[in-house]
């Protein structure tokens, strides 16, 4: 792996091993994950990549109230999206769809990663050349393919660290 998340899995594992960091879910249960990734316009000088981790039983839960929250439109007819909080009725329905989320059990970790860092797996033509040598069953996009390798790396990483022995 990389020197940067050789470091970060080393530190997760001694924040585990001294009780510092508990993790409220246990791997051996079946596990749901979420990602999603922010930072592709030109103003950000961050790419965000986050993920949670969650137990699917509160996932079933967490989901059933999401769809119910989000079903209903404001009551100017407008969708609820949490992307623009600049009104009222968006400010308001945000505390209980973060009530609803606090009753997850699992984690949730952001990584930023500076737009200088570039690709932090492999250079482009490596990119280009795995994309080329394995099946795939729709036409990637590179900029796609790439954010995509990156989310599975990420989480794989994130997999790999947060699961212990036994």
């Amino acid at each position: 792996p990389l020197p940067i998340l050789r470091d970060l899995h080393q530190r997760v594992q001694i924040l585990i091993g001294s009780g510092k960091l508990v993790l409220p879910i246990s791997m051996s249960d079946c596990l749901y994950i979420a990602s999603d990734y922010a930072g592709d316009h030109s103003a950000s000088a961050f790419q965000t990549f986050t993920s949670v981790f969650a137990d699917f039983e509160s996932w079933k839960d967490w989901e059933l109230k999401r769809q119910i929250h989000l079903r209903y439109p404001l009551p100017d007819g407008r969708g609820m999206s949490f992307k623009k909080l600049n009104d009222q009725f968006r400010q308001n329905a945000l505390e209980p769809f973060l009530e609803a989320a606090g009753q997850l059990n699992g984690v949730c970790v952001t990584f930023a990663i500076h737009k200088e860092v570039g690709d932090f797996l492999c250079s482009k033509d490596a990119l280009e050349i795995y994309a080329s040598t394995i099946p795939l069953e729709a036409n990637w996009k590179s900029q796609q393919f790439r954010r995509m390798l990156h989310i599975v790396h990420l989480n794989g990483f994130l997999l790999a660290s947060l699961s212990q022995p036994g």
